[in-house]
């Protein structure tokens, strides 16, 4: 019961991000969207010029089978995703160095699902991991122009 009671804290959308290494609970999924990568993993993030910071726009995303179906169905205005997105596409605001072979356009860059495992505690006794996107909404820069 004890335990149940510190997962649900740890799952919350308050747990702060800086605790989950980047990943937050909770990412709405809007076309458009501005986002701004709170991680870089992999080689291909590095030859393409992507880390930590960079800007871009959410451009369109390739959902999990169950949850295709029932968005072709929907007639709700927003729907709660059950599953993770299969790969998020996110137009840089920089030129990236190298294109994607797969991307639709210049400069979108395919965002997959990562894990990122760390310890709840300092003696490293209860490791915990999050499965999500290295991003998060970013609205910082849209009034200053």
């Amino acid at each position: 019961e004890e335990l149940m009671a510190e997962k649900k804290k740890w799952n919350s959308p308050n747990y702060h991000a800086r605790k989950t290494d980047g990943i937050p609970s909770l990412m709405p999924l809007i076309y458009d969207m501005p986002w701004r990568l709170t991680g870089g993993q992999g080689p291909h993030f590095k030859e393409s010029g992507i880390h930590n910071g960079t800007r871009g726009r959410v451009r369109a995303w390739t959902l999990h089978d169950a949850d295709d179906k029932r968005v072709r169905t929907c007639i709700d205005d927003e729907i709660v995703l059950t599953n993770l997105p299969a790969v998020v596409w996110l137009q840089s605001e920089q030129e990236l160095k190298k294109q994607h072979p797969d991307a639709p356009e210049k400069d979108w860059f395919p965002m997959r699902p990562i894990t990122n495992s760390w310890s709840l505690d300092a003696a490293a006794c209860v490791d915990i991991a999050r499965k999500g996107f290295a991003a998060v909404p970013d609205f910082s820069l849209l009034f200053l122009s």
